[in-house]
C-alpha cells in the first residue's frame, strides 16, 4: 500500500496547519548537509556530498525573494581573485565546516564566511570566502574553526601542525600562536563565548571526549574540566547571552549507545534536556534570545522530528514544520526581526514523491513552542 500524505501526517504527529518548508538547495544527486545561517540571517551556507563524485563544496544562497539563485562558494573557480589581500582556495576538492563571520565584524568581512579544504594529500588548510590563498600554512590538517565575536578580526581553530590537536589562536592577517599544550589528548571543536573570552573545547583522549574551558583565551591559564565523564561529550556551542554551554554526549542505554542533548553552566553544573537526539555537526543549535535549543528526535518511527526544549529543562514541545528525515539544522531571527527561522537538512516534505538525497529547507515559525 502505498504511503498518502494523510498516513505521513498520523506518523509523525504534524497537523495540517504545520508551517510549510521551501526547498533552497537545488535537487542534485548529492546530499546537502549542515545549513547555516549567515550573523544577520540575509544568507545561508551548506555542503553539498557527492558521493559518486567524491567531493564536497560549499554552496551559499542570499534569502531574499528576489536574490540571485544558490551558487557554488567553494571550491572557487581556478585563478579568481578578490579584494582584501586574502587568497582564494584553487583546485580543491572537499571544502567544509563553513563559519560566518560575527555581527560585530567589519564591512570588509561581514558576510563572509572562513572554510577548511583539502590541498592535497590529509592536508586541510583554512580559507576566507573570496580570498587569494590559505589564511595561514602549516603541515597538517586545520579546522573546527570558532569566530571570535570581538575586535580585532581573530578565530580559533583546531590544528595538527604541532603534531596532535592543538588550538591555536589567529588574528586574521597575522600569524597564529598556540593557545593549548595538552601533551596526551587532542583539542578539537571550540566554541567561544559571547564576549569572545572563553572558549570551551573537547579534549580528545584514550579516557575519552570531554569538555574543558579556559577562563580567558587572551590571560591563559590551566584549562579545567567541565565534564569527566566515560564515553564521548563533543560539539560544544554557547548560548547567546553566554549563560550555557549546550553540547552532546553518548550514554549507554539498554537498547544500546544513545546521544543526548546536556546543557551546562561554566562552572560545570550539567542537565540532560533530551534524550535520544541526532548530533548535528555543527553542534546544538541555540534560539536566537537563547530561551530555546532546537533538536533533531532520534526517532526513525516519526521520521525524525524537530523539537524545541528549555535549556534548564521541562517538557520538550514538537516544532511544526512539515520536514521529514530530518537532520543538521540551524536557526536564526525570522523575516524583519519577528518569529524565527529554521533551516535543515530533511528528505523532503510531507507528500513529496522525492527522497533519495537531502536538501535543505527553511520555514517561518512565528515562535518556537
Amino acid at each position: 500500500m502505498p504511503i498518502t500524505p494523510l498516513m505521513l501526517l498520523l506518523a509523525t504527529g504534524l497537523s495540517a496547519t504545520a508551517a510549510p518548508a521551501r526547498q533552497i538547495s537545488p535537487t542534485t544527486e548529492a546530499n546537502c548537509q549542515s545549513p547555516r545561517f549567515s550573523a544577520d540571517g540575509s544568507r545561508l551556507s551548506w555542503e553539498r556530498n557527492d558521493h559518486k563524485a567524491r567531493t564536497v563544496e560549499i554552496w551559499t544562497a542570499t534569502l531574499s525573494a528576489d536574490g540571485p539563485p544558490p551558487s557554488l562558494a567553494a571550491p572557487p573557480p581556478v585563478g579568481r581573485q578578490a579584494p582584501g589581500g586574502f587568497q582564494t582556495a584553487t583546485r580543491t576538492h572537499a571544502a567544509v565546516g563553513a563559519v560566518w563571520a560575527p555581527r560585530t565584524a567589519s564591512a570588509r568581512l561581514r558576510n563572509t564566511l572562513i572554510y577548511g579544504a583539502s590541498t592535497g594529500g590529509d592536508d586541510f588548510d583554512l580559507f576566507l570566502l573570496g580570498g587569494d590563498g590559505p589564511l595561514v600554512t602549516g603541515p597538517g590538517a586545520d579546522g573546527d574553526v570558532a569566530w571570535s565575536p570581538g575586535a580585532p578580526a581573530r578565530i580559533v581553530f583546531t590544528s595538527a601542525r604541532s603534531g596532535g590537536g592543538d588550538l591555536y589562536i589567529l588574528p586574521l592577517g597575522a600569524e597564529p600562536h598556540r593557545l593549548t599544550h595538552l601533551e596526551d589528548s587532542a583539542e578539537v571543536s571550540p566554541t567561544l563565548s559571547p564576549d569572545g573570552k572563553r572558549v570551551v573545547y573537547v579534549a580528545h583522549s584514550d579516557r575519552g571526549d570531554n569538555l574543558w574551558i579556559i577562563d580567558d583565551i587572551d590571560v591563559p591559564t590551566k584549562p579545567r574540566p567541565l565534564t569527566t565523564w566515560t564515553g564521548a561529550q563533543g560539539r560544544p556551542r554557547w548560548s547567546p547571552d553566554g549563560r550555557f554551554v549546550a553540547f552532546y554526549a553518548t550514554m549507554d542505554s539498554p537498547s544500546g549507545p544513545r546521544v543526548d542533548l546536556v546543557v551546562s553552566t561554566p562552572e560545570g553544573a550539567t542537565k540532560t534536556v533530551a534524550k535520544g537526539v541526532v548530533a548535528d555537526g555543527n553542534g546544538p543549535a541555540w534560539s536566537p534570545d537563547g530561551s530555546r535549543l532546537v533538536y533533531v528526535s532520534d526517532d526513525d518511527a516519526a521520521f525524525d522530528p524537530v523539537f524545541a526544549v528549555a535549556p534548564t529543562g521541562g517538557p520538550p514541545a514538537r516544532v511544526p514544520i512539515d520536514t521529514v528525515g530530518n537532520q543538521d539544522l540551524d536557526v536564526t531571527r525570522g523575516t524583519a526581526g519577528a518569529g524565527v527561522r529554521i533551516a535543515v537538512s530533511a528528505q523532503g516534505r510531507l507528500g513529496d514523491p522525492q527522497r533519495d538525497y537531502r536538501r535543505v529547507f527553511i520555514a517561518e515559525l512565528s515562535a518556537l513552542p
